[in-house]
């Protein structure tokens, strides 16, 4: 399922909208659980804070291309890299 932006924020540093910083969501058409993609189209890196809003989810599978998945609290700000993409993963 695609939720286009619904269910979910991503903010830039200081709780602040970066047009740069882009994220969608997603969903399992079986089980329901979200996914969100974040992208930064910036060339540098930029710090960033989630939170899935359909329900209170605490932590998450962050996927990103050629690093190590890791589990992040939504407590986390993360730091994406210029011109990266990323995947937030809810935890069941």
């Amino acid at each position: 399922k695609y939720y286009d932006d619904m269910d979910a924020k991503v903010t830039a540093d200081a709780g602040s909208k970066d047009k740069q910083l882009m994220f969608r969501v997603h969903g399992h058409h079986k089980t329901d659980r979200r996914a969100i993609t974040v992208t930064n189209l910036a060339r540098s890196s930029k710090s960033y804070n989630w939170e899935f809003t359909h329900k209170d989810v605490k932590r998450a599978m962050l996927y990103e291309p050629f690093q190590e998945v890791r589990q992040v609290g939504k407590d986390d700000k993360l730091e994406i890299k210029g011109e990266g993409l990323q995947i937030l993963v809810e935890v069941e």
